[in-house]
């Protein structure tokens, strides 16, 4: 974790270090303190001050709107990448919500290619995780960390709209990242095949505003704990949903996957916690209530 802070001080001019430290050290602090052990006060005390703090004037380059970009790799490590799409219709000039997703095999950029529709649809940006799977925890959180940081520095994010998606060890990780180390600055989750994400991250009123959706086959082995997941969410979080599939331990099909972000696009205009009225009216604007599911 040293290294990031190498990799950005060497690279940068000294006009740019102190906002580039600025923007890193806390991600780094809150890295390093949440694999060691720390408590959960002091997590959150150092979410509090995660927000990157950027220069807009001197913003990281976006990517290409309308197209697949794959194997990004981060500003503030590159040896960690992600694949990322976005929009046609991408102005920085409002904010737009965000999509992270996790494979428990690495290479969540397959799961991009497959939000590529409902992204246009709904206007969101989507990027995947390559890096990070099962295994050890390190490199799950810094790939997580990185590619969010890399991504924030490109383009007018909502951070109170990110929501993170993953299958089987993807949807733990997931949920520790909404109710764990961005408690404070993330919209939700979408999870798949996988509920409970243990230790201090296992109590969803850490984060009252987050909509958590969780999608599980009728033959998967992960059904009951799933199914305890959504049950300890439903009375602690902002909206709760939980849908089956015939199937076992595996993905469901696009289309689920897609009304879990139509869903997602609804229950954060309609009950964004920021009650940020500009971004709701933008994305009311651009899709309608007609193209979102009525809130169950």
């Amino acid at each position: 974790m040293i290294r990031l802070l190498d990799y950005i001080y060497n690279r940068s001019s000294k006009e740019e270090n102190s906002m580039k430290l600025m923007m890193i050290a806390p991600m780094v602090l809150c890295i390093s303190h949440a694999a060691f052990g720390y408590t959960t006060q002091e997590i959150d005390a150092m979410n509090a001050t995660a927000k990157p703090y950027f220069n807009k004037e001197k913003r990281l380059e976006p990517h290409p709107a309308g197209q697949l970009t794959e194997n990004v790799a981060s500003f503030y490590d590159p040896k960690y990448h992600y694949t990322i799409y976005v929009p046609k219709a991408y102005t920085p000039d409002k904010l737009w919500p965000l999509l992270l997703c996790f494979s428990p095999s690495g290479n969540a950029g397959e799961y991009v290619k497959k939000m590529i529709t409902v992204a246009e649809e709904c206007g969101w940006i989507v990027a995947g995780a390559i890096e990070s799977k099962n295994g050890p925890y390190e490199p799950i959180v810094e790939n997580s960390f990185t590619m969010r940081y890399d991504i924030v520095s490109r383009y007018n994010i909502c951070e109170p709209m990110i929501v993170y998606m993953g299958f089987s060890g993807g949807a733990r990780a997931s949920a520790a990242f909404c109710f764990q180390f961005f408690s404070n600055m993330t919209g939700g989750t979408i999870q798949c095949g996988a509920g409970h994400p243990g230790g201090d991250a296992d109590n969803p009123a850490k984060n009252k505003n987050a909509q958590v959706y969780v999608l599980c086959g009728k033959q998967d082995s992960t059904l009951e704990e799933s199914k305890s997941w959504y049950a300890k969410c439903r009375p602690a979080v902002a909206a709760a949903e939980f849908i089956t599939f015939d199937g076992d331990h595996t993905l469901p099909a696009n289309e689920l996957l897609h009304d879990a972000l139509r869903w997602h696009t609804k229950q954060l205009i309609y009950s964004n916690p920021n009650g940020d009225e500009d971004l709701l009216a933008f994305r009311h604007q651009q899709i309608g209530r007609a193209s979102c599911r009525e809130r169950v």
